[in-house]
């Protein structure tokens, strides 16, 4: 399955319905509610899941994208 165009196609149509209410060049990270993100990409069959250990972090998928931000500069300590 070809996915590449998805989240683009998500934010677009969450700006057509008035979700993101927020004009100009902005960050998706700053702008995009996360949880109805993560909502559409599970409609269209994408589930995120993320796995953490105690001694590195794999993120693999999510079901929590506020979880799952807050976790990336913990992952980036433990990169080579």
């Amino acid at each position: 399955m070809r996915t590449t165009a998805f989240p683009a196609s998500i934010i677009a149509q969450m700006m057509a319905r008035g979700d993101i209410k927020e004009k100009g060049a902005i960050p998706q990270e700053r702008c995009v509610p996360p949880d109805a993100f993560i909502r559409e990409l599970a409609a269209r069959g994408i589930t995120i899941k993320e796995t953490l250990t105690s001694e590195s972090i794999s993120v693999v998928e999510s079901s929590r994208p506020s979880e799952h931000l807050a976790a990336l500069p913990q992952a980036k300590a433990h990169l080579p």
